[in-house]
């Protein structure tokens, strides 16, 4: 079998806590505690289907653009955040609605702080959806929709919001300016005192519990425990190509370069490193506690159910153009590709050249997913 037809599985062991198995590109480790797995049989690539928008809905749409970041919620609508608005997109319902943002900003404000640079789709707590731009987070909430701002001290030119994430009641907003905590009670954002510099450039996620802070710069990633009082970063690894993403889900952290996905403990200490062989290159990746999605730059999206110990395979269309043509058309492309959305339904979502795609998978096997 080709390398380029492989996949990736692997099987979580729940005495060992290590990966068994991992083919796929193909994806192997070596661990002295795992017997070899021979390999399963692979399963068939399944196109997955494009779903686009009526011709007065990209009329009012055009108007918005570029994308920036887009989400899928559980019930299957597509959020999208364009320049002015996060705009709510039920493709199964054939509705469009805008809500608009700038507005409570300010002109003057926007052009200081680079806040219209466009909006960033950035989560939800489980009851809001949260949204940012340069120095403001938005919450928006309920049906009708009611928006509430929140400013942040930050630097004059700051643009690009790193991440979202927490539990309960306690949520973080990761940004180039600072580290700031949601008080979801207290409706305010309280800088942390302690987080390291960064840069829009980096990637970086937050474990909520220990406070533990990842960044990835370049093809370094360090920690910062953010309760200590010292501030020093640790140097965590240093790998050989840039790294693209950081995720930290279920105690455990997760990094990957476009030839390798890496796979840490809460404290650091690395478990696993899987390369990724043959001609395939990874683009994005999505993980939860149940589902973890690969996105490779020819277009294969590969989603391992971590409950079924099952893998299944879909071809994006017109997603492998960002792996052909020449090197700086190549480069140009894979920059115009953002992120990765899975949500419900079926629905799978990416940013391609500032515009959205939506996706949904064969029926049969997205509902095993959802």
């Amino acid at each position: 079998m080709k390398s380029g037809h492989r996949s990736i599985f692997y099987i979580y062991d729940v005495f060992r806590t290590a990966l068994l198995a991992a083919s796929g590109f193909l994806v192997c480790f070596h661990s002295a505690a795992a017997e070899p797995v021979p390999q399963k049989r692979q399963s068939a690539i399944l196109p997955a289907a494009e779903l686009t928008m009526t011709g007065y809905q990209t009329a009012q749409f055009e108007l918005d653009l570029p994308i920036k970041t887009m989400a899928i919620d559980s019930s299957g609508v597509a959020w999208l955040a364009g320049r002015t608005s996060v705009w709510r997109w039920d493709a199964a319902g054939n509705s469009l609605q805008r809500i608009g943002l700038m507005g409570a900003v300010g002109e003057a404000h926007a052009k200081k702080n680079n806040v219209d640079h466009g909006l960033q789709i950035l989560g939800n707590d489980g009851v809001s959806l949260f949204a940012a731009t340069g120095d403001r987070l938005f919450q928006i909430q309920g049906e009708p929709r009611r928006v509430l701002l929140y400013a942040a001290e930050l630097p004059t030119g700051h643009r690009r919001s790193l991440g979202f994430v927490g539990q309960g009641d306690s949520f973080w907003w990761l940004t180039a300016g600072g580290v700031f905590r949601f008080d979801r009670y207290g409706k305010r954002l309280v800088r942390a005192p302690r987080a390291l510099k960064l840069l829009e450039s980096d990637a970086a996620a937050l474990d909520p519990a220990s406070m533990r802070l990842w960044v990835a710069r370049g093809a370094k990633l360090v920690s910062l425990d953010m309760s200590s009082t010292d501030g020093k970063a640790t140097e965590i690894v240093n790998t050989s190509s840039p790294i693209l993403g950081v995720q930290f889900v279920n105690g455990e952290l997760f990094a990957w370069t476009a030839r390798a996905f890496m796979r840490f403990d809460a404290t650091g200490r690395r478990k696993q490193t899987i390369p990724v062989e043959g001609n395939r290159a990874l683009h994005s990746i999505v993980l939860s506690p149940s589902l973890h999605s690969f996105l490779f730059r020819d277009g294969l999206l590969e989603m391992f159910d971590l409950q079924r110990q099952t893998t299944s395979r879909y071809h994006l269309a017109n997603v492998a153009s960002v792996d052909s043509g020449s090197t700086a058309a190549r480069a140009k492309a894979r920059a115009g590709l953002a992120g990765l959305a899975i949500g419900g339904e079926g629905l799978i979502g990416l940013v391609a050249n500032g515009r959205p795609r939506l996706f949904r998978l064969p029926r049969e096997n997205s509902e095993k997913k959802h």
